[in-house]
């Protein structure tokens, strides 16, 4: 509805006006429009509005999180029963690349290992295997159930008697091959030893003493002089220098380096024999034959070794032609 003079003041009303330019006065119709704006219902707030896409993305990317972080939990639980399982027994006998390249060997007690239900019992079936391993003299197959103890517990002592037993095996193998892969085998677990235990200097020794064995026999003799000239009271050190030195024609040094071990007083009566023994034969070499009967005469009365008794009485033999 248009109007032409204001119904409050009487003045003449504008055309399209929405108020009157006298008293202010509000078109009736510009009323009805803002009451009806008024009266509209206003906007339910639970009424969901759409994401946009960065808030598309966050929801994704927590998504992920969540599987990832499950995934993991997951993981880590089977990991662990997997862990506490083998921790628990040996389920069987698994030979592996080394040990099926040695001699077959008939063991009682096999059954009892393929059986165990827990690491108790396992340990119990490998202690019985390595006893009957040793008393057929297979030293490879005592120092492979050895290294299987070994690896489960992982301790200085263990390793070092799993090494020590390959150690032993390479003096009494007739095959040089397997002789050389079995000192292999000697050495990497000497290594383990030694990462427990860097100051263990007998399992350095013997490790040197096996790198001899290799095809490599100058790194065990310069390892061995490194650890002689560092501990020269070290009665195994001296020892096997001495008799890599006899091995190789050097005499005169051989003599030195046992004259140095019986100076030492070995408590150890094979090293203590062997010493004496060779000290006799390297001054024999050199020609000193009253040195070398002396010592061939010594050995005959402290040794408690018919082998040792029968090589003195030998070798003082030939001083009574």
């Amino acid at each position: 509805m248009s109007l032409n003079f204001c119904p409050e003041c009487g003045v003449k009303w504008v055309k399209n006006a929405k108020f009157c330019t006298n008293c202010g006065y509000q078109h009736s119709a510009d009323k009805e429009r803002h009451n009806s704006k008024e009266n509209e219902p206003k906007k339910q707030d639970n009424v969901k509005t759409p994401m946009n896409l960065h808030q598309k993305m966050v929801v994704g990317l927590l998504g992920v999180v969540a599987v990832c972080l499950l995934f993991v939990f997951t993981q880590k639980t089977i990991v662990k029963k997997e862990e506490e399982r083998a921790v628990k027994t040996i389920p069987s006998e698994r030979l592996d690349e080394l040990a099926q390249q040695f001699q077959p060997i008939s063991l009682n007690g096999k059954e009892a290992l393929f059986n165990a239900k827990n690491w108790e019992d396992s340990l119990q079936a490998l202690q019985n295997l390595i006893q009957d391993a040793e008393a057929q003299n297979r030293l490879e197959w005592a120092g492979y159930y050895r290294e299987l103890i070994a690896n489960k517990e992982k301790t200085e002592i263990r390793y070092l008697d799993a090494a020590s037993r390959y150690f032993e095996a390479t003096k009494t193998l007739p095959d040089t091959s397997m002789k050389r892969k079995v000192a292999l085998r000697a050495i990497s677990i000497y290594e383990k030893v030694l990462k427990i235990n860097p100051n263990n200097i007998n399992a350095s020794v013997d490790m040197a003493v096996c790198y001899t064995l290799t095809g490599n026999p100058m790194q065990g003799i310069f390892m061995l002089k490194d650890i002689a000239d560092k501990n020269p009271t070290h009665i195994l050190a001296q020892h096997n220098l001495g008799i890599l030195s006899m091995q190789t024609g050097q005499f005169e040094k051989a003599v030195k380096r046992f004259e140095k071990v019986l100076s030492l007083k070995p408590e150890n009566s094979m090293i203590k024999d062997q010493a004496l023994l060779y000290a006799g034969i390297g001054y024999l070499q050199i020609k000193k034959y009253n040195e070398a009967k002396q010592k061939f005469n010594e050995l005959l009365k402290t040794t408690q070794n018919p082998n040792y008794q029968a090589e003195a009485k030998q070798y003082l033999s030939q001083f009574e032609k």
